[in-house]
């Protein structure tokens, strides 16, 4: 039961996501991650710790200062196991994720600079590796970054 409950609300977080629906991607993230621990991953669901990764930060960065650190351990934690599974078993795989879940936690820490090359590097590794789908959400992604640092004249690009 458990883990249809977990697959059933990564789908409700990813799609909130993409839509870019914050208070159905905050509920949503919040189930997700009461089940996390009570369900023995598949390593297919990498992509869960992907989405939920990039859900944290995003929560993080429109929540009181209270809220934010809570979505912010979440996004760390995510984005170390990204890191993890990049070092251990497939650089191929995992370098663009984790390049992307890096440039939503600097965009989170105000480290633009930083974030902005993390972005770039997130949408390179994903054409190089052929990831079509990353490669647009971390465009999509940075070109949220760009507009909400105020430089919408940078995120058309994007």
């Amino acid at each position: 039961y458990a883990s249809l409950l977990h697959t059933m609300y990564f789908a409700k977080l990813s799609e909130a996501l993409i839509f870019r629906e914050l208070n159905e991607a905050e509920d949503a993230a919040e189930k997700y991650f009461s089940v996390d621990r009570l369900v023995g991953l598949p390593p297919v669901m990498f992509f869960g710790k992907f989405y939920s990764g990039l859900v944290s930060f995003w929560i993080a960065r429109e929540s009181n200062s209270k809220k934010k650190k809570k979505w912010i351990r979440r996004g760390v934690e995510c984005k170390d196991k990204m890191e993890k599974l990049s070092d251990l078993a497939s650089t191929w795989n995992f370098q663009n994720k984790l390049y992307l879940l890096q440039a939503e936690e600097q965009f989170c820490s105000r480290n633009f600079e930083t974030a902005e090359t993390l972005y770039d590097a997130a949408i390179l590794s994903s054409k190089v590796h052929k990831f079509v789908n990353e490669e647009a959400l971390a465009n999509e992604l940075a070109g949220h970054f760009y507009l909400e640092t105020g430089r919408r004249n940078k995120s058309v690009h994007y």
